[in-house]
Protein backbone atom coordinates (compact mmCIF):
# COMPACT_ATOMS: atom_id res chain seq x y z
CA UNK A 1 0.00 0.00 0.00
CA UNK A 2 1.41 3.31 -0.57
CA UNK A 3 1.14 5.71 1.92
CA UNK A 4 0.34 9.26 2.32
CA UNK A 5 3.62 10.78 3.04
CA UNK A 6 5.39 8.72 -0.32
CA UNK A 7 2.23 9.88 -1.87
CA UNK A 8 3.29 13.66 -1.07
CA UNK A 9 7.02 12.44 -2.16
CA UNK A 10 6.24 12.04 -5.44
CA UNK A 11 4.97 16.03 -5.45
CA UNK A 12 8.45 17.00 -5.28
CA UNK A 13 11.14 18.24 -7.92
CA UNK A 14 11.68 14.65 -9.33
CA UNK A 15 7.68 14.59 -10.22
CA UNK A 16 7.74 18.14 -11.19
CA UNK A 17 10.73 18.76 -13.21
CA UNK A 18 10.04 15.28 -15.35
CA UNK A 19 6.65 16.02 -16.28
CA UNK A 20 6.33 15.06 -20.08
CA UNK A 21 3.23 16.35 -21.98
CA UNK A 22 -0.59 15.94 -21.25
CA UNK A 23 -2.51 14.36 -24.06
CA UNK A 24 -4.73 11.23 -24.47
CA UNK A 25 -3.18 7.81 -24.32
CA UNK A 26 -4.65 4.62 -25.69
CA UNK A 27 -4.26 1.10 -23.69
CA UNK A 28 -2.57 -1.32 -26.33
CA UNK A 29 -1.73 -4.48 -23.26
CA UNK A 30 -4.88 -6.89 -22.73
CA UNK A 31 -5.82 -4.89 -19.57
CA UNK A 32 -3.56 -2.27 -17.15
CA UNK A 33 -4.13 -1.76 -13.80
CA UNK A 34 -4.97 2.13 -12.83
CA UNK A 35 -3.44 2.53 -9.54
CA UNK A 36 -3.26 5.20 -6.52
CA UNK A 37 0.15 6.22 -6.59
CA UNK A 38 2.91 5.76 -9.45
CA UNK A 39 4.11 2.68 -8.27
CA UNK A 40 3.69 -1.32 -8.49
CA UNK A 41 2.70 -1.47 -4.97
CA UNK A 42 -0.28 0.31 -4.92
CA UNK A 43 -3.43 -0.57 -4.49
CA UNK A 44 -5.54 -1.00 -7.83
CA UNK A 45 -8.87 1.16 -8.37
CA UNK A 46 -9.41 0.04 -11.81
CA UNK A 47 -9.10 -1.87 -14.61
CA UNK A 48 -8.11 -0.50 -17.64
CA UNK A 49 -8.64 -3.00 -20.93
CA UNK A 50 -7.00 -2.60 -24.72
CA UNK A 51 -8.73 -0.06 -26.58
CA UNK A 52 -9.73 2.30 -23.73
CA UNK A 53 -8.59 6.01 -23.91
CA UNK A 54 -7.42 7.87 -21.25
CA UNK A 55 -6.50 11.72 -20.54
CA UNK A 56 -3.82 12.64 -18.35
CA UNK A 57 0.00 13.84 -17.98
CA UNK A 58 3.03 11.95 -18.42
CA UNK A 59 5.49 11.96 -15.37
CA UNK A 60 8.89 10.35 -15.05
CA UNK A 61 8.97 8.33 -11.66
CA UNK A 62 12.25 6.75 -10.80
CA UNK A 63 13.07 6.06 -14.17
CA UNK A 64 9.67 4.61 -15.09
CA UNK A 65 7.27 6.52 -17.44
CA UNK A 66 3.92 7.01 -15.23
CA UNK A 67 0.48 8.71 -16.86
CA UNK A 68 -1.43 10.77 -14.13
CA UNK A 69 -4.89 10.44 -15.52
CA UNK A 70 -7.12 13.85 -15.32
CA UNK A 71 -9.56 13.97 -12.42
CA UNK A 72 -12.63 13.57 -14.43
CA UNK A 73 -11.38 9.99 -14.52
CA UNK A 74 -11.44 9.37 -11.21
CA UNK A 75 -15.64 10.26 -10.76
CA UNK A 76 -16.09 7.43 -13.09
CA UNK A 77 -14.38 4.27 -11.09
CA UNK A 78 -16.35 2.70 -8.63
CA UNK A 79 -13.56 2.94 -5.70
CA UNK A 80 -12.32 6.38 -5.07
CA UNK A 81 -8.25 6.73 -4.35
CA UNK A 82 -7.72 8.12 -1.06
CA UNK A 83 -5.07 10.35 -2.72
CA UNK A 84 -7.59 11.50 -5.01
CA UNK A 85 -5.16 10.60 -7.98
CA UNK A 86 -4.66 7.71 -10.11
CA UNK A 87 -2.03 6.36 -12.06
CA UNK A 88 -1.17 4.14 -15.09
CA UNK A 89 2.36 2.38 -15.35
CA UNK A 90 2.61 3.38 -19.65
CA UNK A 91 5.36 0.88 -20.52
CA UNK A 92 6.14 -2.51 -18.18
CA UNK A 93 9.79 -2.83 -18.35
CA UNK A 94 9.91 -3.27 -14.45
CA UNK A 95 7.22 -5.73 -14.41
CA UNK A 96 8.57 -7.72 -17.74
CA UNK A 97 6.43 -6.42 -20.20
CA UNK A 98 6.42 -3.82 -22.60
CA UNK A 99 4.14 -0.68 -24.01
CA UNK A 100 0.94 -0.90 -21.88
CA UNK A 101 -0.16 2.44 -23.46
CA UNK A 102 0.56 4.87 -26.50
CA UNK A 103 0.27 8.35 -27.17
CA UNK A 104 -2.51 9.17 -28.91
CA UNK A 105 -3.06 11.89 -31.19
CA UNK A 106 -5.62 13.49 -33.70
CA UNK A 107 -3.94 13.68 -36.79
CA UNK A 108 -1.91 10.81 -38.67
CA UNK A 109 0.21 13.68 -39.40
CA UNK A 110 1.94 13.31 -36.21
CA UNK A 111 4.42 10.50 -37.70
CA UNK A 112 4.22 8.09 -34.40
CA UNK A 113 0.49 7.94 -34.53
CA UNK A 114 0.66 7.10 -38.27
CA UNK A 115 3.23 4.31 -37.53
CA UNK A 116 0.72 3.11 -34.49
CA UNK A 117 -2.31 2.85 -36.42
CA UNK A 118 -0.34 0.87 -39.04
CA UNK A 119 0.98 -1.44 -36.34
CA UNK A 120 -1.89 -2.31 -35.00
CA UNK A 121 -0.68 -0.99 -31.41
CA UNK A 122 2.06 -3.35 -31.58
CA UNK A 123 5.16 -1.85 -30.02
CA UNK A 124 7.93 -3.98 -30.77
CA UNK A 125 8.80 -2.27 -33.90
CA UNK A 126 7.17 1.06 -33.89
CA UNK A 127 9.18 2.07 -30.45
CA UNK A 128 12.37 2.00 -31.97
CA UNK A 129 11.36 3.30 -34.96
CA UNK A 130 9.98 6.54 -33.92
CA UNK A 131 12.46 6.98 -31.16
CA UNK A 132 14.92 6.32 -33.97
CA UNK A 133 13.45 9.17 -35.99
CA UNK A 134 13.02 11.96 -33.61
CA UNK A 135 16.57 11.57 -33.15
CA UNK A 136 16.73 13.26 -36.89
CA UNK A 137 13.97 15.56 -35.19
CA UNK A 138 11.48 13.63 -37.88
CA UNK A 139 8.14 14.17 -35.92
CA UNK A 140 5.48 14.81 -38.28
CA UNK A 141 4.73 13.84 -42.03
CA UNK A 142 5.85 16.63 -43.65
CA UNK A 143 9.60 16.49 -41.89
CA UNK A 144 10.22 12.81 -43.65
CA UNK A 145 8.61 14.09 -47.31
CA UNK A 146 11.23 16.71 -46.84
CA UNK A 147 13.95 15.08 -45.88
CA UNK A 148 13.52 11.93 -48.03
CA UNK A 149 12.27 14.85 -51.19
CA UNK A 150 16.09 13.05 -52.79
CA UNK A 151 17.47 9.90 -53.45
CA UNK A 152 20.66 11.02 -51.64
CA UNK A 153 18.30 12.07 -48.37
CA UNK A 154 16.03 9.46 -48.71
CA UNK A 155 19.61 6.69 -48.62
CA UNK A 156 20.93 9.01 -45.95
CA UNK A 157 17.63 8.22 -43.57
CA UNK A 158 17.61 4.58 -44.72
CA UNK A 159 21.22 4.36 -43.87
CA UNK A 160 21.09 6.45 -40.76
CA UNK A 161 17.93 3.84 -39.15
CA UNK A 162 19.29 0.55 -40.01
CA UNK A 163 22.21 1.80 -37.92
CA UNK A 164 19.96 2.98 -35.03
CA UNK A 165 17.85 -0.32 -35.66
CA UNK A 166 20.47 -2.71 -35.80
CA UNK A 167 18.82 -5.36 -33.47
CA UNK A 168 16.15 -5.69 -35.54
CA UNK A 169 15.70 -7.00 -38.90
CA UNK A 170 14.56 -4.61 -41.35
CA UNK A 171 13.39 -3.99 -44.58
CA UNK A 172 16.22 -2.12 -46.94
CA UNK A 173 13.29 0.22 -48.41
CA UNK A 174 11.73 0.54 -44.63
CA UNK A 175 12.02 4.51 -45.82
CA UNK A 176 10.72 4.46 -48.97
CA UNK A 177 7.44 2.15 -47.83
CA UNK A 178 7.42 4.74 -44.68
CA UNK A 179 7.20 8.10 -47.07
CA UNK A 180 4.79 6.34 -49.28
CA UNK A 181 2.33 5.43 -46.25
CA UNK A 182 2.85 9.44 -45.05
CA UNK A 183 1.42 10.46 -48.92
CA UNK A 184 -1.32 8.14 -49.00
CA UNK A 185 -2.22 9.14 -45.55
CA UNK A 186 -3.08 12.77 -46.89
CA UNK A 187 -5.44 10.76 -49.80
CA UNK A 188 -9.40 9.57 -49.06
CA UNK A 189 -10.38 6.80 -51.18
CA UNK A 190 -13.68 5.53 -51.05
CA UNK A 191 -16.14 3.17 -53.00
CA UNK A 192 -20.53 3.01 -52.86
CA UNK A 193 -21.38 0.80 -51.90
CA UNK A 194 -18.30 -1.22 -50.92
CA UNK A 195 -15.11 -0.33 -52.04
CA UNK A 196 -14.03 -2.04 -55.69
CA UNK A 197 -13.74 -4.40 -57.10
CA UNK A 198 -17.97 -4.63 -55.33
CA UNK A 199 -18.52 -1.14 -56.58
CA UNK A 200 -21.74 -1.12 -59.31
CA UNK A 201 -20.04 0.76 -61.92
CA UNK A 202 -16.08 1.03 -62.68
CA UNK A 203 -16.26 5.21 -62.68
CA UNK A 204 -13.97 6.70 -60.63
CA UNK A 205 -13.99 10.67 -59.65
CA UNK A 206 -11.06 12.64 -58.44
CA UNK A 207 -10.57 16.17 -57.14
CA UNK A 208 -6.82 17.02 -56.54
CA UNK A 209 -7.19 20.96 -56.53
CA UNK A 210 -9.09 21.16 -53.24
CA UNK A 211 -6.36 22.59 -51.28
CA UNK A 212 -3.28 25.54 -51.55
CA UNK A 213 -0.75 23.29 -53.98
CA UNK A 214 2.73 24.10 -55.01
CA UNK A 215 3.12 24.19 -59.56
CA UNK A 216 6.98 24.18 -60.34
CA UNK A 217 7.44 27.30 -62.07
CA UNK A 218 3.84 29.10 -61.65
CA UNK A 219 2.32 30.61 -58.90
CA UNK A 220 0.88 28.37 -56.24
CA UNK A 221 -2.47 27.14 -57.00
CA UNK A 222 -4.94 27.98 -54.53
CA UNK A 223 -8.20 25.52 -53.75
CA UNK A 224 -11.22 25.00 -56.01
CA UNK A 225 -13.98 24.43 -53.97
CA UNK A 226 -16.45 22.28 -53.37
CA UNK A 227 -14.83 19.97 -55.94
CA UNK A 228 -14.07 17.49 -53.43
CA UNK A 229 -17.38 17.23 -51.93
CA UNK A 230 -18.94 16.77 -55.13
CA UNK A 231 -16.29 14.05 -56.48
CA UNK A 232 -17.73 12.57 -53.34
CA UNK A 233 -21.00 13.11 -54.18
CA UNK A 234 -21.22 11.63 -57.67
CA UNK A 235 -18.98 8.69 -56.83
CA UNK A 236 -22.17 8.01 -54.51
CA UNK A 237 -24.63 8.69 -56.77
CA UNK A 238 -23.47 6.33 -59.68
CA UNK A 239 -22.02 3.45 -57.29
CA UNK A 240 -18.61 4.09 -58.53
CA UNK A 241 -15.26 5.39 -56.45
CA UNK A 242 -14.03 8.84 -55.58
CA UNK A 243 -10.10 9.92 -54.56
CA UNK A 244 -9.85 12.93 -53.09
CA UNK A 245 -7.30 14.65 -50.10
CA UNK A 246 -8.56 13.74 -46.38
CA UNK A 247 -10.81 16.57 -45.36
CA UNK A 248 -8.08 16.71 -42.33
CA UNK A 249 -5.92 16.97 -44.46
CA UNK A 250 -7.54 19.95 -46.56
CA UNK A 251 -7.85 22.03 -42.90
CA UNK A 252 -4.13 21.21 -42.57
CA UNK A 253 -2.94 22.61 -45.87
CA UNK A 254 -5.06 25.50 -45.64
CA UNK A 255 -4.17 26.33 -42.31
CA UNK A 256 -0.41 25.90 -43.20
CA UNK A 257 -1.19 28.60 -46.22
CA UNK A 258 -2.58 31.15 -44.17
CA UNK A 259 0.10 31.40 -41.54
CA UNK A 260 3.34 31.22 -44.26
CA UNK A 261 1.30 32.75 -47.34
CA UNK A 262 2.59 29.86 -49.29
CA UNK A 263 1.26 26.17 -49.61
CA UNK A 264 2.77 23.40 -48.12
CA UNK A 265 6.01 22.52 -50.50
CA UNK A 266 5.10 18.81 -49.89
CA UNK A 267 2.01 19.04 -51.16
CA UNK A 268 2.48 19.24 -55.30
CA UNK A 269 0.08 19.90 -57.85
CA UNK A 270 -1.10 16.37 -58.76
CA UNK A 271 -2.66 17.36 -62.06
CA UNK A 272 1.30 19.54 -63.06
CA UNK A 273 3.37 15.66 -62.88
CA UNK A 274 6.36 15.77 -64.66
CA UNK A 275 6.47 12.44 -67.07
CA UNK A 276 9.95 11.97 -65.13
CA UNK A 277 7.86 11.51 -61.74
CA UNK A 278 5.25 9.47 -62.77
CA UNK A 279 6.58 6.43 -61.02
CA UNK A 280 6.74 8.34 -57.54
CA UNK A 281 3.53 10.73 -57.99
CA UNK A 282 1.38 9.46 -54.94
CA UNK A 283 -1.91 10.20 -57.07
CA UNK A 284 0.01 8.22 -60.08
CA UNK A 285 0.74 5.46 -57.93
CA UNK A 286 -3.29 5.60 -56.46
CA UNK A 287 -4.88 5.60 -59.75
CA UNK A 288 -3.01 2.60 -60.78
CA UNK A 289 -3.73 0.54 -57.52
CA UNK A 290 -7.40 1.29 -57.81
CA UNK A 291 -7.31 0.15 -61.08
CA UNK A 292 -5.85 -3.00 -60.24
CA UNK A 293 -8.58 -3.45 -58.10
CA UNK A 294 -11.28 -4.18 -60.94
CA UNK A 295 -11.13 -6.83 -63.84
CA UNK A 296 -8.00 -6.38 -66.50
CA UNK A 297 -10.96 -6.77 -68.91
CA UNK A 298 -13.69 -4.70 -67.25
CA UNK A 299 -14.01 -0.48 -68.98
CA UNK A 300 -13.67 1.67 -66.67
CA UNK A 301 -13.99 5.58 -66.58
CA UNK A 302 -11.96 8.06 -65.07
CA UNK A 303 -13.56 11.37 -64.33
CA UNK A 304 -11.39 14.64 -62.98
CA UNK A 305 -13.33 17.42 -61.45
CA UNK A 306 -12.17 21.03 -61.44
CA UNK A 307 -13.30 24.58 -60.60
CA UNK A 308 -12.79 27.27 -63.06
CA UNK A 309 -13.87 31.11 -63.04
CA UNK A 310 -17.38 31.43 -63.75
CA UNK A 311 -17.73 32.55 -67.51
CA UNK A 312 -17.19 36.82 -68.45
CA UNK A 313 -18.66 38.96 -70.98
CA UNK A 314 -16.60 38.20 -73.48
CA UNK A 315 -16.20 34.54 -73.29
CA UNK A 316 -16.38 31.20 -71.26
CA UNK A 317 -18.13 28.46 -70.25
CA UNK A 318 -19.87 26.92 -67.15
CA UNK A 319 -18.95 23.41 -67.93
CA UNK A 320 -15.44 22.73 -70.01
CA UNK A 321 -15.58 19.25 -71.45
CA UNK A 322 -11.90 18.55 -71.61
CA UNK A 323 -11.05 14.87 -73.92
CA UNK A 324 -7.72 15.98 -74.71
CA UNK A 325 -6.14 13.35 -73.12
CA UNK A 326 -7.98 10.49 -75.07
CA UNK A 327 -7.29 11.90 -78.14
CA UNK A 328 -3.54 12.03 -77.62
CA UNK A 329 -3.73 8.56 -76.08
CA UNK A 330 -5.33 6.91 -79.74
CA UNK A 331 -6.84 4.34 -77.42
CA UNK A 332 -10.60 5.05 -77.99
CA UNK A 333 -11.98 7.48 -80.61
CA UNK A 334 -13.90 10.12 -78.07
CA UNK A 335 -15.85 11.70 -80.54
CA UNK A 336 -18.98 9.44 -79.70
CA UNK A 337 -18.36 9.64 -76.14
CA UNK A 338 -18.47 13.56 -76.73
CA UNK A 339 -21.66 13.77 -78.64
CA UNK A 340 -23.40 11.06 -75.87
CA UNK A 341 -21.81 13.97 -73.13
CA UNK A 342 -23.56 16.84 -74.97
CA UNK A 343 -27.44 15.51 -75.17
CA UNK A 344 -26.83 14.42 -71.49
CA UNK A 345 -25.81 17.52 -69.91
CA UNK A 346 -28.38 19.58 -72.22
CA UNK A 347 -30.67 17.14 -70.28
CA UNK A 348 -29.31 17.49 -66.74
CA UNK A 349 -28.31 21.35 -67.01
CA UNK A 350 -30.53 22.87 -69.51
CA UNK A 351 -29.43 26.99 -69.55
CA UNK A 352 -25.92 26.23 -68.40
CA UNK A 353 -23.44 26.99 -71.25
CA UNK A 354 -21.29 23.77 -72.23
CA UNK A 355 -18.01 23.78 -74.14
CA UNK A 356 -17.15 20.30 -75.41
CA UNK A 357 -14.17 21.23 -77.48
CA UNK A 358 -12.06 23.24 -75.96
CA UNK A 359 -9.41 24.31 -77.66
CA UNK A 360 -6.84 26.34 -75.90
CA UNK A 361 -7.55 26.82 -72.05
CA UNK A 362 -9.06 23.32 -69.82
CA UNK A 363 -8.30 20.81 -72.42
CA UNK A 364 -7.85 18.16 -70.21
CA UNK A 365 -3.98 17.61 -71.71
CA UNK A 366 -0.82 19.29 -71.20
CA UNK A 367 1.88 19.49 -74.58
CA UNK A 368 5.04 19.74 -72.73
CA UNK A 369 6.76 17.34 -70.33
CA UNK A 370 4.30 17.52 -68.41
CA UNK A 371 0.94 15.40 -67.44
CA UNK A 372 -2.97 16.29 -66.45
CA UNK A 373 -4.31 13.69 -63.75
CA UNK A 374 -6.28 12.24 -66.73
CA UNK A 375 -3.28 11.86 -69.17
CA UNK A 376 -1.36 9.72 -66.00
CA UNK A 377 -5.04 7.64 -65.56
CA UNK A 378 -4.45 6.58 -69.52
CA UNK A 379 -0.55 5.76 -69.14
CA UNK A 380 0.92 2.60 -68.39
CA UNK A 381 1.63 4.70 -64.70
CA UNK A 382 -1.41 5.01 -63.40
CA UNK A 383 -2.79 1.87 -64.63
CA UNK A 384 -3.65 2.48 -68.16
CA UNK A 385 -7.29 3.40 -68.13
CA UNK A 386 -9.28 3.14 -71.22
CA UNK A 387 -11.75 6.50 -70.76
CA UNK A 388 -10.98 9.25 -69.07
CA UNK A 389 -12.20 12.95 -69.04
CA UNK A 390 -11.58 16.12 -67.32
CA UNK A 391 -14.72 18.62 -66.27
CA UNK A 392 -14.27 22.08 -65.29
CA UNK A 393 -16.74 23.68 -63.34
CA UNK A 394 -17.49 27.29 -63.00
CA UNK A 395 -18.00 28.80 -59.25
CA UNK A 396 -21.36 29.29 -60.20
CA UNK A 397 -22.39 25.62 -61.20
CA UNK A 398 -20.23 24.12 -58.13
CA UNK A 399 -22.36 26.28 -55.81
CA UNK A 400 -25.72 25.48 -57.86
CA UNK A 401 -24.94 21.53 -57.58
CA UNK A 402 -23.45 21.56 -54.10
CA UNK A 403 -27.04 23.18 -53.13
CA UNK A 404 -29.50 20.60 -54.99
CA UNK A 405 -29.29 17.14 -54.11
CA UNK A 406 -31.54 16.30 -56.77
CA UNK A 407 -29.81 18.08 -60.13
CA UNK A 408 -26.48 16.92 -58.66
CA UNK A 409 -27.94 13.18 -58.72
CA UNK A 410 -29.54 14.01 -62.46
CA UNK A 411 -25.54 14.98 -63.57
CA UNK A 412 -23.95 12.41 -62.44
CA UNK A 413 -26.05 9.78 -63.56
CA UNK A 414 -25.70 12.19 -67.23
CA UNK A 415 -22.02 10.99 -66.96
CA UNK A 416 -22.89 6.82 -66.49
CA UNK A 417 -25.37 6.81 -69.21
CA UNK A 418 -23.41 8.97 -71.51
CA UNK A 419 -20.07 6.89 -71.14
CA UNK A 420 -22.12 3.38 -71.18
CA UNK A 421 -24.07 4.26 -74.78
CA UNK A 422 -20.55 5.44 -76.25
CA UNK A 423 -18.53 2.90 -75.36
CA UNK A 424 -21.63 0.18 -76.35
CA UNK A 425 -20.18 -2.38 -74.10
CA UNK A 426 -23.26 -4.69 -72.63
CA UNK A 427 -24.89 -4.44 -69.65
CA UNK A 428 -26.32 -6.96 -67.61
CA UNK A 429 -29.77 -6.66 -67.84
CA UNK A 430 -30.42 -4.42 -71.05
CA UNK A 431 -34.26 -4.17 -70.83
CA UNK A 432 -33.72 -3.04 -67.17
CA UNK A 433 -30.57 -0.49 -67.87
CA UNK A 434 -33.31 1.09 -70.94
CA UNK A 435 -36.35 1.61 -68.02
CA UNK A 436 -33.51 3.25 -66.03
CA UNK A 437 -32.46 5.81 -68.44
CA UNK A 438 -36.57 6.48 -69.25
CA UNK A 439 -36.88 6.90 -65.42
CA UNK A 440 -33.65 9.48 -65.55
CA UNK A 441 -35.07 11.30 -68.63
CA UNK A 442 -38.47 12.02 -67.05
CA UNK A 443 -36.28 12.98 -64.12
CA UNK A 444 -34.73 15.24 -65.89
CA UNK A 445 -37.97 16.71 -67.02
CA UNK A 446 -39.33 16.95 -64.25
CA UNK A 447 -36.76 19.02 -62.77
CA UNK A 448 -36.90 21.54 -65.60
CA UNK A 449 -40.41 22.19 -65.27
CA UNK A 450 -40.28 23.09 -61.80
CA UNK A 451 -37.33 25.21 -61.70
CA UNK A 452 -36.73 26.19 -65.34
CA UNK A 453 -33.80 28.00 -66.11
CA UNK A 454 -34.04 31.81 -67.07
CA UNK A 455 -35.12 32.24 -70.73
CA UNK A 456 -35.36 28.56 -71.25
CA UNK A 457 -38.73 26.60 -72.16
CA UNK A 458 -38.74 22.71 -73.00
CA UNK A 459 -38.82 23.82 -76.85
CA UNK A 460 -35.78 24.02 -78.74
CA UNK A 461 -34.02 27.79 -77.45
CA UNK A 462 -33.96 30.49 -80.06
CA UNK A 463 -31.34 32.27 -78.97
CA UNK A 464 -28.08 31.01 -76.81
CA UNK A 465 -28.37 30.45 -73.45
CA UNK A 466 -27.68 33.08 -70.69
CA UNK A 467 -24.67 33.04 -68.60
CA UNK A 468 -26.87 30.49 -65.79
CA UNK A 469 -29.38 30.07 -63.77
CA UNK A 470 -29.89 33.59 -61.98
CA UNK A 471 -28.76 33.63 -58.61
CA UNK A 472 -31.97 32.46 -56.66
CA UNK A 473 -32.00 31.84 -52.90
CA UNK A 474 -31.32 27.70 -54.35
CA UNK A 475 -28.08 29.03 -55.35
CA UNK A 476 -26.67 31.67 -52.60
CA UNK A 477 -28.65 30.82 -49.80
CA UNK A 478 -27.70 28.49 -46.72
CA UNK A 479 -28.70 25.66 -48.89
CA UNK A 480 -25.59 26.39 -51.15
CA UNK A 481 -23.53 25.11 -48.75
CA UNK A 482 -25.66 21.81 -46.91
CA UNK A 483 -23.50 19.14 -48.64
CA UNK A 484 -20.03 21.14 -48.95
CA UNK A 485 -17.06 20.07 -46.78
CA UNK A 486 -15.74 23.88 -46.30
CA UNK A 487 -17.85 26.75 -43.83
CA UNK A 488 -19.12 29.69 -45.43
CA UNK A 489 -16.67 31.43 -44.32
CA UNK A 490 -14.10 29.47 -45.78
CA UNK A 491 -15.47 28.84 -48.92
CA UNK A 492 -15.64 32.62 -49.73
CA UNK A 493 -12.40 32.87 -48.47
CA UNK A 494 -11.71 30.28 -51.15
CA UNK A 495 -13.89 31.56 -53.80
CA UNK A 496 -11.96 35.38 -53.39
CA UNK A 497 -8.75 33.75 -53.84
CA UNK A 498 -9.95 31.97 -56.91
CA UNK A 499 -11.32 35.19 -58.35
CA UNK A 500 -7.64 36.74 -58.12
CA UNK A 501 -5.70 33.74 -59.54
CA UNK A 502 -4.73 33.32 -63.22
CA UNK A 503 -3.15 30.03 -65.15
CA UNK A 504 -4.90 26.92 -64.32
CA UNK A 505 -8.49 28.44 -63.44
CA UNK A 506 -8.77 31.19 -66.93
CA UNK A 507 -12.26 30.44 -68.43
CA UNK A 508 -12.25 32.96 -71.44
CA UNK A 509 -13.02 30.92 -74.58
CA UNK A 510 -15.42 31.65 -77.07
CA UNK A 511 -18.32 30.56 -75.95
CA UNK A 512 -19.98 27.94 -78.31
CA UNK A 513 -23.77 28.03 -79.42
CA UNK A 514 -26.28 26.63 -77.35
CA UNK A 515 -27.66 23.34 -78.07
CA UNK A 516 -29.78 23.45 -80.77
CA UNK A 517 -32.30 20.03 -80.45
CA UNK A 518 -35.51 19.64 -78.57
CA UNK A 519 -36.00 17.53 -75.61
CA UNK A 520 -37.78 14.87 -77.60
CA UNK A 521 -34.46 14.45 -79.62
CA UNK A 522 -32.78 13.61 -76.78
CA UNK A 523 -35.02 11.03 -75.86
CA UNK A 524 -35.33 9.21 -78.92
CA UNK A 525 -31.34 9.50 -79.24
CA UNK A 526 -30.18 8.44 -75.96
CA UNK A 527 -32.95 5.41 -75.62
CA UNK A 528 -32.12 4.28 -79.33
CA UNK A 529 -29.06 3.32 -78.19
CA UNK A 530 -29.84 2.31 -75.06
CA UNK A 531 -31.95 -0.19 -76.57
CA UNK A 532 -29.07 -1.49 -78.91
CA UNK A 533 -26.79 -2.62 -75.89
CA UNK A 534 -26.54 -6.72 -75.55
CA UNK A 535 -26.62 -8.57 -72.34
CA UNK A 536 -22.90 -9.49 -70.68
CA UNK A 537 -22.84 -12.86 -71.06
CA UNK A 538 -19.69 -12.98 -68.50
CA UNK A 539 -20.05 -10.85 -65.82
CA UNK A 540 -16.87 -9.72 -64.67
CA UNK A 541 -15.46 -12.03 -61.74
CA UNK A 542 -14.80 -10.50 -58.63
CA UNK A 543 -13.94 -12.83 -56.43
CA UNK A 544 -11.03 -14.80 -57.63
CA UNK A 545 -9.00 -12.26 -58.74
CA UNK A 546 -5.66 -11.83 -57.03
CA UNK A 547 -5.19 -8.93 -54.62
CA UNK A 548 -1.44 -7.73 -55.04
CA UNK A 549 0.11 -6.19 -52.20
CA UNK A 550 0.92 -2.54 -51.62
CA UNK A 551 3.49 -0.48 -50.43
CA UNK A 552 1.19 0.58 -47.65
CA UNK A 553 0.24 -2.91 -46.83
CA UNK A 554 3.77 -4.41 -46.80
CA UNK A 555 4.60 -2.06 -44.76
CA UNK A 556 1.98 -2.66 -42.14
CA UNK A 557 2.76 -6.60 -42.08
CA UNK A 558 6.19 -5.79 -40.86
CA UNK A 559 4.95 -3.99 -38.20
CA UNK A 560 2.66 -6.63 -37.72
CA UNK A 561 4.64 -9.85 -37.84
CA UNK A 562 5.78 -11.44 -34.78
CA UNK A 563 8.90 -13.52 -37.02
CA UNK A 564 12.21 -11.77 -36.51
CA UNK A 565 14.04 -14.36 -38.33
CA UNK A 566 12.64 -17.60 -39.86
CA UNK A 567 13.88 -21.01 -38.22
CA UNK A 568 14.78 -22.97 -41.42
CA UNK A 569 18.28 -22.12 -43.28
CA UNK A 570 17.54 -21.20 -47.06
CA UNK A 571 19.83 -21.68 -49.68
CA UNK A 572 19.29 -19.90 -53.40
CA UNK A 573 18.35 -22.21 -56.26
CA UNK A 574 21.17 -23.93 -58.14
CA UNK A 575 24.37 -22.62 -55.66
CA UNK A 576 24.92 -26.29 -55.36
CA UNK A 577 26.21 -27.15 -58.78
CA UNK A 578 29.33 -29.41 -59.24
CA UNK A 579 28.88 -30.66 -55.62
CA UNK A 580 30.18 -27.00 -54.13
CA UNK A 581 28.42 -26.30 -50.86
CA UNK A 582 25.08 -23.94 -51.57
CA UNK A 583 25.20 -20.49 -50.99
CA UNK A 584 22.79 -19.85 -48.03
CA UNK A 585 20.02 -16.82 -48.25
CA UNK A 586 20.37 -13.78 -46.30
CA UNK A 587 17.28 -12.90 -44.45
CA UNK A 588 16.12 -9.32 -44.53
CA UNK A 589 12.85 -9.12 -43.00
Amino acid sequence: MHSASSGDATTNSTRADAARREGRFRVVHSKVAVRAAPTTQACVIHVAFKGDVYYGRQHEIDGHPWLLLNQKHLNNFSIQSHTQEAWMLIHGAQVGLGDLLRPLYKDVEVLEELLWRLSGDKAERVRPLVSALKKTNIRFGSDLLRRTGTTQGLARLQAFIEQELHGLVIPNILISLVRIAVEDSRLAFSGFPNPPPWTKTGILFTAPHSLPLCRPGHRPHVPEARTSGLARGFAETVGGVCLTWTQKEEERAKRFFKKKGKPDPTNKDPNFTHQRRLSSSPWTRNLREIKTLFDSDRPCLHIDLHGCKDPGPSGGSHLVVGLRAMEFAHKVSPCVFRRFLEIAFAAALPGWSVNLQPQRQLTGALEDDYCTLTQQSLSEEGGAWTWAVQLEMSRALRTYLSGNNTVQGLVAEAIMYAWTLASHRDVKEPDRFVHHCAYWLVRCKQSMSKDPPAGLSLSPPSAPAEEGPPETESVKGPAATANSDECPAELECEEEAESEAAEATANTEPRPPAFDGSFKDIEEEMLKAARDLGELSDPYDRMTRAQHPTAVTLLRDWFQSDVERPSQQYSVIGSWDSFVKPLPMEWDG
